[in-house]
């Protein structure tokens, strides 16, 4: 997975663990329209990615929330917006990447 995250983004791109099953990704200097190319970029490589384990072929999708700093906007409310389109993300049907409106 680490591999698929890395060949996908750029070199100056942060990618980290967050949570148990959840990754941040930070894409400096760049806006919405990038980061959000850059995440459907990201799940559409790993939907057409074909894993194995015992023999068997596993596919699999992910659900990503993005969110783009704005002036006056901390880390703290920046990593939650993302989070909550994350969370929207799934609830509508998950693989999907969905932003903020």
């Amino acid at each position: 997975m680490a591999h698929l995250i890395e060949r996908n983004l750029r070199t100056i791109d942060i990618v980290g663990r967050y949570g148990g099953d959840e990754f941040i990704v930070i894409l400096p200097q760049i806006d919405f329209e990038n980061a959000y190319i850059a995440g459907e970029r990201l799940r559409q490589a790993l939907e057409s990615e074909t894993f194995s384990y015992n023999e068997n072929v596993i596919r699999l999708t992910i659900s990503l929330g993005v969110a783009t700093y704005q002036d006056g906007k901390n880390t703290q409310s920046l990593i939650k917006t993302a989070d909550d389109n994350l969370y929207r993300a799934k609830k509508e049907g998950k693989n999907r990447t969905c932003y903020e409106q």
